[in-house]
């Protein structure tokens, strides 16, 4: 009898994960508590100590509602990343990537191969929900980052 792959069993759950994830930041909502454990989760899952790994779950931060807690997602799930994002009456926009050129680039152009990587993540969100839209984008585009990485990694 074959032996259970366990590893790629947790690689399957991350994945849907981050797809699941992907999904909820592209629609229309304010503060979303269960999309901002999902993202903490993320986080645990890549080994990054965070608030609910020492805290009570009721700090948990509202990635979804402040843009200060969206780029510190990125920061810890992306460290190198530059971030820049907006909010207009038509999107919420953002864009992230590797900045090759800051103190971290030796260490991103190993990890995220300019020839392997897209130069940038960008996510337009529809209008719906004011400045919730702009965290919503940044935290869509670092998911699909996320993503793109697991798919490029074996």
């Amino acid at each position: 009898m074959k032996e259970l792959d366990t590893s790629a069993i947790g690689r399957s759950e991350m994945d849907n994960r981050l797809a699941y994830l992907h999904v909820k930041l592209s629609e229309p909502g304010g503060l979303d508590l269960v999309v901002d454990a999902g993202l903490e989760l993320v986080l645990v899952g890549m080994g990054i100590p965070t608030a609910t790994t020492v805290y009570p779950p009721e700090s948990i931060p509202a990635y979804t509602a402040s843009l200060d807690e969206a780029r510190k997602f990125v920061a810890l799930a992306l460290p190198g990343f530059y971030v820049t994002s907006g909010l207009c009456a038509l999107t919420g926009h953002a864009s992230l990537g590797p900045d090759y050129n800051g103190p971290d680039g030796e260490r991103l152009r190993t990890e995220w191969p300019p020839e392997e990587t897209p130069c940038c993540c960008d996510e337009d969100l529809a209008p719906g929900d004011g400045v919730h839209r702009e965290c919503r984008a940044i935290l869509a585009a670092a998911v699909r980052a996320l993503a793109h990485r697991r798919k490029a990694t074996p």
